[in-house]
């Protein structure tokens, strides 16, 4: 796999404004040493798209609340951005108040930052993020910025620049 730097990262990246694309890639990597590749990890990768992901969703989450869910679900966003291939994950986000990943078995109140073993009553409103779909989707645009045969398989004539969508 090609390493993904930064620039290319926020060329593919369609909501997330710049400043605020920064300042969440500061806070997401990991410091690393001279000898390290200038690549981001996979896990970078995936955590700047689901923040993009959010920013699609306009104001339904706040900015502090989408950094205590990714440092919530560190762990298992580090597993799916290396397993993704081998299981599907998804992120649900119910009744702009409770969070659920695939694998924990507890709901997360991300209001009072706080886990809770099951919902207080029937959520009406869920709104989803697969993130297996959403890294499949990251790469595919990677690849396309790149030039890479999957841009030559596009009938849209947009070849050689990010698709249009939600990232």
């Amino acid at each position: 796999m090609t390493p993904v730097t930064t620039a290319d990262l926020m060329r593919v990246l369609t909501f997330l404004p710049r400043n605020r694309f920064t300042y969440l890639l500061r806070r997401t990597v990991t410091p690393t040493t001279p000898a390290d590749p200038p690549r981001l990890k996979p896990k970078t990768v995936l955590v700047m798209g689901l923040y993009d992901w959010f920013a699609h969703l306009g104001g339904y989450i706040t900015d502090d609340q989408q950094q205590r869910l990714v440092q919530k679900f560190d762990g298992q966003l580090g597993l799916y951005s290396n397993e993704l291939a081998k299981f599907p994950a998804a992120l649900t986000l119910s009744d702009g108040r409770y969070a659920a990943v695939s694998g924990r078995t507890v709901w997360y109140d991300y209001e009072l930052d706080e886990d809770v073993p099951e919902l207080p009553g029937p959520a009406v409103t869920h709104v989803a993020c697969d993130l297996t779909a959403l890294q499949l989707r990251l790469h595919r645009r990677l690849a396309e910025l790149r030039g890479g045969k999957d841009a030559a398989q596009r009938s849209d004539g947009a070849a050689g620049r990010p698709a249009d969508g939600p990232g």
